[in-house]
């Protein structure tokens, strides 16, 4: 299951998305008592797979199924951050707009809790445009 994981990165990289998404799915089913933390890493290779082939409703199934693990595992880290943005693509791809900003807002506030300078800027970011295309720019600016 480790190797499926660490794997999802090269099946992206070289757009194998589907042979991928066969091979994470597999061994996401044969393996259930894997450790938590590495399921949940087999899971966001698989969502990423999933978006890539704008399969927006297995993307939020499986963005789902991580944040609950991370919950159960009690990860309060740079994991759970990337796992919202995880979830706030498939909410905008299904056009629940007002759930992604929710999400770009939490997972921007968890990355300030733990000191994740690296993703803080793509929460920003995103959040920003999505409030500059609905003319909100007081609400952008801070």
């Amino acid at each position: 299951m480790r190797l499926a994981g660490v794997l999802g990165t090269f099946w992206y990289m070289h757009s194998h998305s589907d042979e991928g998404r066969k091979w994470l799915e597999a061994a996401l089913a044969r393996d259930e008592g894997a450790p938590l933390a590495v399921r949940i890493r087999v899971l966001e290779a698989l969502y990423w797979l999933a978006f890539d082939r704008w399969d927006h409703e297995r993307a939020e199934a499986i963005a789902s199924e991580a944040m609950e693990l991370s919950a159960e595992a009690e990860i309060q880290s740079s994991l759970a951050a990337s796992l919202r943005v995880m979830s706030a693509g498939p909410a905008w791809g299904l056009g629940d707009t007002e759930r992604g900003k929710e999400i770009y807002e939490e997972g921007a506030d968890l990355c300030r809790e733990a000191g994740y300078t690296f993703r803080l800027p793509d929460f920003l970011f995103s959040l920003g445009y999505q409030l500059l295309l609905e003319g909100d720019y007081e609400r952008g600016r801070h």
